[in-house]
């Protein structure tokens, strides 16, 4: 008796007869689920004629590029799964039969794999010559909703440029304007398929040179792809940091200043760079006290800040207990001795004539530049030298 030879394959070892014990499991349930589709159909005829279609091209049906109801779609699946177990049992026997096979053996089933990837790719390319016309009639259908071809041409490149982020929702757009983005990313995927048939029926001849000049070309290709990913990873972190920042904000009280102040306030720097970059003109006059940065600055002179505007407010100045170090009271009145080492903040309570008041921290400063910044914010600056403790300071914003 002839001792079973088993072969390996991706997911583990098994042997050609468990690989057609599942095929003849696979076929009898291919054979329910078609007998449960004709349940839905008057006859036999008009089931055949819905299920040719999907037997002749299962994988349109599967990845979605053919729309259908999930019925189908199961019985497309099922389909799919057997040709890739029809591929796995064909691999596997040849790999036994390669064990023995003699040097003309193997040009035959070189030329046989030949023939078959170049029907593949006459296959493949007329798909997609279908496609390029559909993708033209789309275009065409889409011009009727515009009043030139050049208004046209301006709304779909960006789209014939970047497909792929208006199917999947990355970038919003009308519902045609996706199925024209959709229909581009089917025909870039058939592109790309054809190019791997050609490049297969390429390789059967390729020298070791050409093998490692190919290797390097992908390489290049995955790293493209992989730059491409991460530019796309980046920009949707910023997305979701400007919406964490802007719920935030929103669930924040506003302590009667504006939502541009509260930002700034805030350090929300995305949600602050959305409202200066805005169209709209939300400023308020006390913005000014809580820019952040130059560019902020000067976004607010554009739209007429006030520079010069002043506020009364309040300001507790540290003072310095006997070694020197600078001290400010808590809300207990107890002296608290800040560290060197670490930065701080200033409440700031500014005063408004209409709309209130509020205490805001500035800052973070060291202990160091904090005296240079009561001086800088402050029209005067005293401390008291003889009891050496914080005190309130009254005055105005110069």
């Amino acid at each position: 008796m002839a001792e079973e030879i088993s072969v390996p394959i991706v997911g583990g070892s098994m042997t050609i007869d468990t690989l057609k014990q599942e095929h003849s499991e696979l076929l009898e349930q291919i054979k329910t689920h078609r007998e449960h589709c004709g349940e839905f159909f008057d006859n036999e005829d008009e089931l055949q004629d819905t299920l040719a279609p999907i037997e002749q091209d299962p994988e349109s049906y599967v990845n979605g590029t053919i729309k259908t109801r999930p019925i189908l779609k199961k019985y497309a699946t099922y389909l799919c799964d057997k040709m890739d177990l029809e591929s796995r049992i064909d691999a596997s026997a040849e790999a036994l039969r390669d064990v023995d096979l003699t040097p003309q053996q193997v040009k035959a089933d070189m030329k046989h794999y030949v023939s078959l990837c170049e029907k593949k790719i006459a296959s493949q390319q007329a798909l997609c010559e279908q496609l390029q016309e559909q993708v033209k009639t789309h275009r065409e259908h889409c011009g009727e909703f515009f009043d030139n071809e050049d208004e046209l041409q301006d709304t779909l490149a960006p789209i014939e440029q970047d497909p792929e982020s208006y199917v999947n929702g990355t970038i919003k757009t009308r519902p045609i304007l996706k199925k024209y983005a959709t229909y581009l990313c089917d025909k870039k995927d058939l592109e790309s398929r054809i190019d791997a048939s050609a490049e297969a029926l390429r390789d059967v001849n390729l020298t070791p040179q050409q093998v490692k000049a190919d290797m390097k070309h992908y390489d290049s290709l995955c790293e493209k792809k992989i730059a491409s990913q991460q530019a796309l990873c980046e920009q949707l972190q910023e997305q979701l940091k400007q919406l964490t920042e802007t719920v935030l904000l929103l669930a924040t009280p506003d302590k009667g200043i504006s939502k541009l102040s509260m930002a700034m306030n805030m350090k929300l720097t995305s949600v602050e760079n959305i409202l200066l970059n805005s169209h709209i003109n939300c400023l308020e006059e006390k913005d000014i006290f809580f820019t952040t940065s130059t560019k902020s600055i000067e976004k607010l002179l554009l739209w007429g800040a006030n520079i010069d505007l002043k506020r009364s407010m309040y300001i507790r100045v540290p003072g310095r207990n006997s070694q020197g170090k600078l001290t400010i009271k808590n809300k207990a009145g107890t002296p608290i001795e800040l560290d060197d080492t670490k930065k701080h903040y200033i409440p700031l309570n500014i005063h408004a004539n209409r709309s209130g008041s509020g205490v805001y921290d500035i800052g973070p400063y060291n202990t160091n530049e904090l005296p240079f910044v009561y001086q800088m914010l402050c029209s005067r600056y005293y401390e008291r030298i003889k009891r050496k403790e914080d005190f309130i300071y009254g005055g105005q914003l110069p």
